[in-house]
């Protein structure tokens, strides 16, 4: 909450500010290049190792001789790509919210923090993929509908520590009467994102499962921090518009939520 103006003299921060898309891209930017090496820590510590070995796990199944080998590979592939979302979701999250309100990076409380919240992020990241099957069922544009209504759903476990159908809910109130801004923002990052992604990856191209490993590592490093601040930049901005959020408020949530 916001600081009582009587105690110590000090006013009430004032609310956020809402952002256009151009205005939270480039915050996302400034708030990467300030805090990028602790950015680049956390994923590496998150992501690289489950991610060559998930690589590893996918060339052998395709190498394996019998079904049940290929299928076992493959699950364990799998295992490791949903290792590699519900910590790496919760420690970037985590770390991202932090630097927005001016606390330093830690790579261990950021980790610690992905462990920590690592089934809840899980169970939400399911609810979201299984509301965008369904909606793809329906029609394709529902299914894109489903996706930016509960775009901020991460974001809202970690600040507001509501979880599985609350938090989901919690993002399609906060998305209701701002879609088309929070799609253009998602979409124009995702093309940076995948672009950028792209081009770090083509030099590791080619046979077997090092290379391709690599580079998809590099890729990850260099692009999941930046997805990571847009998303809580767009959860802020929508509570900013809708709520008046102020940056003690935020604090106090925080601190909640650890």
């Amino acid at each position: 909450m916001a600081r009582d103006p009587g105690d110590g003299g000090l006013p009430p921060t004032p609310p956020l500010l809402p952002k256009g898309i151009g205005d939270i891209l480039n915050a996302a930017f400034r708030l990467y290049k300030e805090n990028w090496q602790g950015f680049f820590a956390i994923v590496a510590v998150v992501a690289v190792p489950l991610t060559l070995l998930e690589f590893l796990l996918i060339d052998v199944s395709f190498k394996s001789g019998t079904f049940g080998r290929a299928a076992f590979g493959g699950a364990l592939a799998t295992l490791a790509s949903v290792l590699i979302y519900g910590l790496l979701a919760g420690a970037m999250g985590r770390a991202a919210i932090g630097s927005i309100v001016g606390m330093p990076v830690s790579v261990n409380e950021s980790v610690n923090y992905g462990l920590a919240r690592f089934g809840p992020i899980l169970w939400v990241g399911f609810l979201f993929g299984l509301a965008v099957f369904v909606g793809f069922f329906a029609v394709i544009i529902g299914a894109v509908i489903v996706a930016v209504k509960l775009a901020v759903s991460v974001p809202v476990l970690i600040v507001e520590d509501r979880r599985g159908t609350q938090a989901l809910s919690r993002s399609w109130d906060l998305t209701t009467g701002h879609f088309w801004h929070v799609l253009g923002t998602v979409f124009v990052a995702g093309i940076i994102t995948r672009l950028v992604s792209a081009i770090l990856q083509a030099p590791f191209a080619g046979s077997g499962w090092v290379g391709p490993g690599i580079g998809a590592s590099v890729a990850q490093v260099v692009t999941a921090p930046f997805t990571a601040i847009v998303s809580i930049l767009v959860y802020l901005d929508l509570r900013a518009r809708k709520e008046s959020l102020t940056s003690d408020g935020l604090r106090a949530e925080l601190a909640r939520s650890a």
